[in-house]
């Protein structure tokens, strides 16, 4: 077993590093991604002012609780229901999704898979009242 000196010899400097900023997190890869659309009441087809856009990264089977998101970037439609989202990202590890999702109070909340390499998606959603069937 290694004394407290020999340990303390080998912390302080990782401890050192890490507050420098030597020590950071696994660098990858960027992509840019450019998302837009327009979000509509289904029943009428009248835009969705101030719908929740969020762009984030899912990992099938099971999503980890307290893990650190790669991805998380958020806006709201505007007054005609238009939204878009213009970002670097990172390219992510095979098995993970990248998902945009639609919210609204009242609403069902809508999501789909975002596709890689593609230069500009245009994705509409229509939301429906919860408790309707959609």
């Amino acid at each position: 077993m290694p004394s407290i000196s020999r340990l303390s010899l080998v912390l302080i400097p990782l401890c050192l590093l890490s507050i420098l900023g030597c020590v950071t997190e696994p660098e990858f890869d960027m992509i840019y991604i450019h998302v837009q659309g327009a979000v509509t009441y289904k029943a009428t087809g009248n835009p969705v002012n101030s719908a929740k856009i969020i762009l984030y990264e899912y990992f099938d089977p099971r999503p980890v609780p307290d893990r650190k998101r790669l991805i998380s970037l958020e806006t709201y439609t505007t007054p005609s229901g238009l939204y878009e989202i213009r970002a670097k990202i990172p390219v992510l590890p095979n098995g993970y999704e990248l998902v945009l999702s639609v919210s609204k109070a009242g609403y069902l909340k809508h999501g789909r898979e975002i596709e890689w390499g593609v230069d500009i998606q245009t994705l509409n959603f229509q939301l429906s009242p919860v408790g309707e069937i959609p």
